[in-house]
């Protein structure tokens, strides 16, 4: 019983952190969002398959909560692959 209990000790550390790191790392990402003055609404949704296998789908808008134009999406790009990097 004393080595689950030491085992739990020694993992939660390192769960807490990983978690710490992803948000640090999508603050990151953040930083490549165009410098426009707007701010931008990212929903990221995930399906679970029952083969475990995922399906996932990210938005991003602005203010208006309207689909970015061509241009916008364009100019968002960078923010979208390294956030798709970060859930790899």
């Amino acid at each position: 019983m004393k080595k689950v209990i030491l085992a739990s000790t020694l993992v939660l550390p390192f769960i807490s952190g990983s978690a710490f790191a992803e948000s640090n790392a999508i603050e990151q990402c953040a930083k490549l969002l165009p410098e426009d003055g707007k701010k931008y609404n990212v929903s990221l949704s995930v399906d679970i398959t029952v083969d475990r296998t995922a399906q996932s789908e990210l938005n991003i808008s602005d203010e208006t909560k309207k689909p970015l134009s061509e241009d916008e999406r364009v100019k968002t790009k960078p923010f979208v692959e390294c956030i798709k990097n970060i859930l790899k």
